[in-house]
Formats: structure tokens, sequence, C-alpha cells
């Protein structure tokens, strides 16, 4: 009897152990392995940049596209300066909060003020390589895992009280994942505005009169002497260097070139090339400058000589020849 006992709870110890196994097998993996991260971080990698537009007269609009080129469009003028779209690169906080792992991401981007008379908006965006569609905020976005790089840019628009000078407004963007706090950046942007280059012409380029029927080189210097090489034979007659009067920013050198020159005279015979530039007071040389002071909007003078070759003997008595040429005046 007593040995018949013994052996039926020995028995269903064994059946325990059994269904204890098979319990132990059914168990999911270890809770851990679900937990994930729905906090984000956000880094600016590069500013928001619309280079120095021109100042508008009325009214005026510059975007710069919100993708890895930056592309730009827009009824307004880029005077100079480089432009670009900002860039961002978001990644998962490495917590180990509970959350969803299939949770999305939300961007938002509000319009702001860039100054008097301007104003940033119509926001464009690429993030993790596609389109973001419509306005923000862009919902459903995929999550930023070790690091996904978005795009943002921006159309400007802008009235006549957009004066010259620079602007840095800050650019409120957030992301976050859903039902979630989301992470804030003030993003740095730059746009700048100022006025356009334009050019007097207070005098022309005037050798005076020369032998008729007749070769030769004559030199005109900045300052207005003509001299004479290779049988050219100066008369008289007033002479002077070509003069311009340049106006344009406060603040932006500016760079001066010579080209396009272009015979004149009978048969093309009178060509004119070597241009000589003096800016601002400054000694003469080849018209090949670069990074020159300000002109302002007074305007600073350039003085312009140049070399004349009268390359047949068809210039008749009491013509006049007037070979030109190109003087180029951007913003360095």
């Amino acid at each position: 009897m007593g040995m018949g006992e013994s052996y039926i709870i020995k028995n269903k110890s064994r059946l325990i152990a059994v269904f204890l196994t098979a319990l132990l097998f059914a168990l999911p993996r270890p809770a851990f392995a679900a937990l994930c991260s729905n906090a984000l971080n956000i880094v600016q990698t590069s500013p928001l940049n619309m280079g120095t537009l021109q100042t508008p007269a009325s009214s005026g609009s510059f975007t710069v596209a919100g993708n890895a080129s930056g592309s730009t469009s827009g009824t307004g003028t880029l005077l100079y300066g480089t432009t670009s779209s900002a860039s961002f690169q978001l990644t998962d906080k490495p917590s180990l909060q509970l959350g969803s792992c299939d949770a999305t991401i939300t961007i938002s981007v509000a319009d702001i003020s860039c100054g008097l008379g301007c104003l940033l908006g119509s926001w464009t965006g690429q993030y993790n390589g596609v389109t973001l569609k419509g306005s923000p905020p862009w919902s459903g976005l995929p999550r930023a895992g070790t690091g996904k790089t978005l795009y943002l840019g921006a159309t400007a628009t802008y009235n006549a009280f957009a004066w010259p000078g620079v602007r840095s407004p800050l650019i409120a963007v957030s992301a976050g994942y859903d039902a979630l706090l989301p992470s804030l950046i003030s993003a740095a942007s730059s746009l700048a505005f100022d006025v356009p280059l334009s050019i007097d012409t207070l005098a022309d380029i005037n050798l005076g009169h020369v032998a008729a029927n007749t070769t030769g080189t004559y030199t005109i210097n900045t300052s207005g002497t003509v001299t004479t090489t290779g049988g050219g034979q100066w008369i008289n007659g007033t002479t002077n260097a070509g003069q311009l009067l340049i106006h344009g920013s406060a603040t932006q050198t500016i760079s001066i070139y010579a080209g396009s020159y272009i015979a004149g005279g009978t048969g093309g015979g009178v060509q004119i090339s070597n241009a000589t530039c003096a800016y601002n007071g400054g000694a003469a040389a080849s018209c090949s400058l670069a990074g020159q002071a300000p002109p302002t909007s007074a305007g600073k003078i350039l003085l312009i000589g140049a070399t004349v070759n009268v390359t047949n003997q068809s210039q008749p008595e009491g013509s006049t020849a007037t070979p030109t040429f190109t003087i180029t005046v951007t913003y360095s």
C-alpha cells in the first residue's frame, strides 16, 4: 500500500514538470526586445541661405527649393552670395522608452517674418529622399532610426520696405512621434537685400584727329594722353580717356572686366584692344579687376584707356571711326 502511494506521487510530479516546460516554451520573447525610443534628436547641419536679393521697386519673391539641390526660382533678382536649402539630421534618442516601434513622425514649420517688408513661407521639404507633399505639417513619415536627412526650403515674399541689410530669422522647426511631445529647434537662416549696380557714362574715349589714309597704332592712357607707334600720326583735337560712374552697394565689392572688342572704320580697319582701367583713383592696370571697393550709391569713377590699331589706309579724311568694347561690372 505504501509503495503504491509513493509511485502515484512520483508520476504526478512528472506530469507537473512536463506542463511547466510547455508553459515556458509558450511564453513570448523577453519584453525588453520590444522596447524602443519614441523621442527624437534633430540637429541642423546647414542653414537656409537665400543670398543677397535686389531691393524691389514694388514687390518680389524668391524661392529656394526644399531638396538637396536647393534650386532657386521666382521674380526676385539674386545679386550675389550663395544659396542653399536648410538641412537637418533626425535620429532616435538612445533611450528605453516604451512605445510603438511602428509610430510615425510629424514635422512642422511655421511662416516667419524676415524683417520689415519680408515674409518666409510656402515651405517645401524632402525627408529620407522623398519629397514632402503639400504644406506642413507633414505626417505619417517613417521612423528616424539611426539617422534620416530632412531638407527645408521656402519662398521669401517682400516689398519696397525690404531695405538694404542682412536678415537672419530663426525658423521654428518641430519633429516628433505621434501623440508625443516633439523635439523643437530654432533653425538658422540668412537672406539680405541690396541695391543693383548701375553705370553712368560721363565720357567716351576720344583720340582727337589722326592722319587719314595711314596705318599706325595709337595708345591712350587713363589720363587721356595719346602716344603713337608704327607710323601713326596724331594731329590735334581734344583727347580724353573714357570715364564711367559706377553706383551700387555700400558694402559689397565689385569686379570690372573689358571684352567684346569690335572693330570700326572702313572695312573694319580700326581695331581697339587692351583696355586699361583705373578705378576710384587707383593705378591704371589691365582691365581685369577683382575685389574692388564698394561703389556706394553716390558712385565711384572708372577711367578707361585702350590701344587703337589702324590696319589699312582706307580711312578717308574727315571720317570718324567708332570701334567699341564692353565694360562689365559685377558684384564679387
